[in-house]
């Protein structure tokens, strides 16, 4: 009689070692990755001396003051311009395009450099560092930008193309 239960306990052993699931973190998409990286960044980022922060999550620092007109959202500005990732890694630089500065209207940018450019006198160069949802967001980034992605600008406001 002993042995069918020793048996049986054996068996059950062995099926229950066999069964066990080894648990492990569900990985996150890249989206969710670069959302909370760059969540983390900012709230780092805010405590930094000279970091100013906007309602909207905006964050910047002046690095230069201008003391010339500001931009409207109607407005064409020329800049020149440095885009980073939270990692300080270059994506993009005006500079590399041609030596003349990028000239476009600011609507036509995202609204993290619509709200910075709205509140820059020409003549500024500011680091600013735009929340994804300021900036490209889960589905409209370059394809040298993953999804969720905070950027990091460095811009320089030359001036507004007619005035």
């Amino acid at each position: 009689m002993r042995r069918p239960i020793l048996l049986c306990c054996a068996l059950l052993v062995a099926l229950c070692a066999c069964g066990q699931r080894v648990e492990t973190k569900p990985k996150l998409s890249a989206a969710a990755e670069n959302r909370i990286r760059g969540q983390v960044y900012l709230q780092e980022n805010a405590q930094v001396a000279g970091i100013e922060v906007r309602p909207s999550g905006l964050q910047y620092r002046i690095l230069r003051a201008g003391d010339g007109t500001i931009p409207t959202v109607d407005d064409r500005v020329r800049v020149h311009y440095r885009g980073m990732f939270i990692d300080r890694k270059e994506f993009e630089t005006s500079r590399d395009r041609t030596p003349e500065p990028a000239e476009f209207p600011v609507r036509a940018v995202v609204r993290g450099w619509q709200e910075a450019l709205t509140l820059m006198p020409v003549g500024s160069l500011w680091e600013v560092s735009i929340p994804s949802n300021l900036a490209y967001g889960l589905d409209n980034a370059p394809a040298n930008i993953g999804p969720n992605q905070t950027l990091i600008f460095e811009i320089e406001l030359i001036g507004i193309v007619g005035k």
